[in-house]
């Protein structure tokens, strides 16, 4: 048996000096960088408009939005308008005031349709919301249609103009880099671009018109013996606080400041009145004229009509026209 030993040979162990360093951090890469504002103040303008009827008008919010990203990047964006409350207050419906004790309802929606109305910030209406993308390299400017609309049905006074001022208006957005776009509703978290308006205004036309006029007939009469009496109506409608005169013209027969009914040749003399005594002549100046104020509804004025006696008066069919005049 052959054994053998081995020696061991020696262990040779070395060493390295280590040349300490120091580990620098890079600059964080600032990805929160979208800013968005409004520079313009938008303004609603209905004009002036009949007393009662609706009318529409229409403006643009105008959203710029930045990406100042250091590195190229896309932002995807969520923002939502909201329109405050301002003054006069109300919503559903809004209100403007003419400064004389009268409003003028409106409200503001965010589509053609006026189904899909725009609140203030914190109310129960559904968000307008908008989604887009901002790219690093460029700057967008997003739109934001708003529709306004007077309702119909309101009997409001001329006398001046109406407006309102929603006040605490904004624009709330929210966005993200990536892949990932912002959660429904997002904006209602986000950042806020504030804006003012330039206001909302509308006027009231100072208007009159005359609805209704019926005929006057004073019947059948045997020879005139006696007086006889009738009366016609005249119907209408003027804006709320607007000053009228109605007058009546001397008709198509009338001689030296007498009324007459023509039945070919021959003439009988009538004469027509504002009042039931039959005392005060209704002329054609503002003086003989009756005067009033309106009140946005329907007025009817009574004309009072006498035919004096007159025997002997020949037989036929006697007429005249006699035309109003409504001066507001």
């Amino acid at each position: 048996m052959n054994i053998k030993a081995i020696q061991p040979s020696a262990l040779q162990l070395c060493a390295r000096a280590v040349t300490p360093f120091l580990l620098a951090m890079l600059p964080a890469i600032e990805t929160a960088a979208v800013t968005c504002q409004i520079n313009e103040s938008p303004s609603l303008n209905f004009g002036e408009g009949a007393p009662g009827e609706a009318r529409g008008t229409y403006a643009v919010v105008r959203l710029q939005c930045t990406n100042s990203s250091l590195l190229p990047s896309v932002a995807k964006v969520e923002a939502c308008l909201f329109v405050g409350e301002g003054t006069p207050t109300g919503v559903r419906p809004r209100r403007m005031y003419n400064g004389a004790g009268a409003y003028l309802n409106y409200d503001i929606y965010a589509d053609a349709g006026n189904i899909r109305m725009i609140g203030p910030f914190g109310s129960n209406y559904t968000p307008y919301s908008l989604r887009f993308e901002v790219p690093s390299s460029s700057p967008q400017e997003i739109s934001f249609p708003i529709h306004g609309r007077v309702h119909s049905g309101q009997s409001v006074p001329a006398t001046s103009a109406y407006q309102g001022q929603p006040s605490g208006s904004m624009v709330s957005y929210s966005f993200t880099h990536g892949i990932f776009a912002p959660a429904d509703g997002a904006c209602l978290t986000g950042k806020q671009a504030l804006f003012s308006w330039s206001g909302v205004h509308a006027r009231i036309a100072n208007t009159c018109h005359i609805s209704q006029t019926t005929n006057m007939d004073f019947g059948e009469s045997h020879g005139l013996a006696t007086a006889q009496k009738s009366t016609s109506s005249i119907t209408l409608s003027c804006t709320p606080n607007t000053a009228w005169t109605a007058t009546l013209d001397d008709g198509t027969h009338a001689s030296a400041g007498q009324r007459f009914m023509s039945s070919g040749a021959n003439r009988i003399a009538y004469e027509l009145y504002s009042d039931p005594a039959r005392q005060q002549r209704w002329g054609n100046t503002d003086a003989t004229g009756v005067s009033g104020t309106g009140t946005g509804t329907p007025e009817t004025l009574t004309v009072h009509g006498l035919v004096p006696a007159s025997p002997g008066t020949r037989q036929g069919s006697y007429e005249d026209i006699v035309t109003v005049t409504l001066t507001y």
